[in-house]
């Protein structure tokens, strides 16, 4: 599948410098989830920011003309990253911006085996770091309830906390399944479980192992939703359902009421602490910086009197990013998945936006490579639909 007017040459052109960025920039952000960032030096990590920018402006030098529709998101990406960065100091979104702009014209198939690779290095690399005692594997006790359960011992496995490392798993996992077509065999939905079990046992990533579970269910019924006009009709908007829910739920919480009690428990008080967060700092147009305190990084949680951390997602693009931004990024990614995706994408898209309601990494393109495919290229014959 060709383009107007962009030749052979131009598509490799564009796919080596999207290549080259993408790994300075996802080294860089990668190392930053590990206890490596502690041992890098900053000169380091500069060199890498600064090598992704500069494809970056090859690729505006040697291709000065881009699809009107790619101005547009362009345009308000850039001039929404900008104002939310003065505002609150957090450059995530111009990173993802960055990424988007470098991602044109490059087929998605070919930035998910990309993101597939270098992740599953990273991650492969930083886990036998950790056995070798190169950098250290954080162990955190989530203590019994008294019920006679044991305690549990939840491991980072040379991440900065566990469920930074079972995100990089649901991530790779969900990669994996889009490069196989949604199409995958007893031995490969076996590992699928194993995954979701390992997680489990091994980091207490409980909102990851149920996702991975509700991937593998989707998957099963992949050849039914293909067929399925409410799930298409659906879909799309997941993003937007579950900002809706996750929003009101942080909103309406209170201790008089069993049903949000009993789900803020089940969710380790993020209903709570979001509630807080709302109450504290209120909503702005594009964002503020708002200071975190999270057990992530160290071992010493005892020195920790005063921890406060926004998980979900949605409650943080609203309070960090703004609402405008809020309804600026799930209106264009609603509107893609729309006109754009196909049935697979579709089930990624809804496992993700279910996950997004209790961990925070939707929006870091270092986990969620699904955020390049705005204006990426993507096939949508049968192999897909």
């Amino acid at each position: 599948m060709r383009l107007e007017n962009t030749t052979p040459r131009d598509i490799e052109m564009k796919e080596f410098i999207f290549k080259a960025s993408f790994l300075l920039l996802f080294t860089f952000e990668f190392l930053r989830t590990t206890q490596f960032n502690l041992m890098i030096p900053n000169w380091v990590k500069a060199a890498l920011i600064g090598g992704s920018v500069f494809f970056l402006i090859l690729k505006l030098f040697i291709y000065k003309e881009f699809k009107i529709k790619n101005i547009c998101v362009y345009a308000i990406l850039a001039i929404v990253s900008v104002v939310v960065f003065l505002q609150s100091s957090y450059g995530v979104l111009l990173e993802l911006s960055l990424m988007i702009i470098l991602a044109e014209d490059v087929q998605i198939d070919t930035i998910i085996k990309v993101y597939l690779k270098y992740s599953f290095i990273f991650l492969l690399l930083t886990f036998i770091s950790t056995k070798l005692g190169l950098i250290e594997d954080l162990t955190f006790i989530r203590l019994a309830d008294g019920s006679g359960a044991k305690n549990i011992v939840r491991h980072s496995f040379g991440t900065i906390y566990p469920t930074d490392f079972s995100q990089h798993v649901f991530y790779l996992v969900l990669s994996y399944v889009y490069l196989k077509k949604g199409v995958l065999n007893l031995i490969e939905k076996i590992g699928i479980v194993f995954a979701a079990a390992f997680l489990y046992y091994y980091c207490y990533a409980r909102l990851d192992t149920v996702s991975l579970l509700i991937l593998l269910l989707l998957i099963m019924l992949y050849p039914i939703l293909k067929t399925n006009s409410i799930f298409k009709k659906i879909a799309p908007f997941s993003l937007v359902i579950g900002a809706l829910i996750s929003t009101a739920m942080s909103f309406m919480f209170s201790a008089s009421s069993k049903i949000l009690v009993l789900l803020n428990h089940l969710l380790s008080s993020r209903l709570s602490l979001a509630h807080t967060a709302i109450e504290m700092y209120g909503i702005k147009p594009f964002g503020q910086f708002i200071e975190m305190t999270g057990f992530g990084g160290t071992q010493d949680i005892k020195s920790i009197d005063n921890y406060f951390f926004i998980d979900s997602s949605y409650i943080r693009i609203l309070l960090c990013f703004g609402i405008i931004t809020m309804i600026i990024i799930f209106s264009i990614y609603t509107i893609w998945l729309k006109k754009n995706a196909n049935v697979l994408v579709l089930i990624i898209f809804t496992v993700i936006a279910i996950n997004a309601i209790v961990v925070h990494h939707f929006i870091d393109f270092v986990y969620n490579p699904f955020l390049l495919v705005l204006t990426a290229k993507i096939y949508r014959g049968n192999s897909h639909d």
